[in-house]
């Protein structure tokens, strides 16, 4: 739970809890309204198509061969030495 004890605004102090909700509904509801959801026009694309990405289970184990077991774990956590092992 978080607890905002003080909430200044316009010079003046609020400590009650309806006023401090009020004021910050007010804020919130201004900014996130819907001409936030309102997405910039995008200018034409720069670049053609990547082409796809072709994967077989020969390329993977090649990669997963390639791995050094005492290396830091990558962006999931597994352990590398766990997925050579079971490659």
């Amino acid at each position: 739970m978080i607890i905002i004890s003080t909430l200044n605004l316009n010079n003046k102090e609020f400590t009650d809890p309806r006023q401090k909700a009020e004021i910050l509904n007010s804020f919130f509801s201004k900014v996130f309204n819907d001409n936030y959801l309102v997405l910039p026009s995008m200018s034409p694309r720069e670049f053609s198509d990547m082409p796809n990405i072709i994967m077989d289970s020969n390329g993977v184990a090649k990669l997963l061969e390639q791995f050094n077991p005492i290396e830091a774990n990558g962006p999931t956590r597994i352990p590398t030495r766990v997925l050579k092992v079971h490659s």
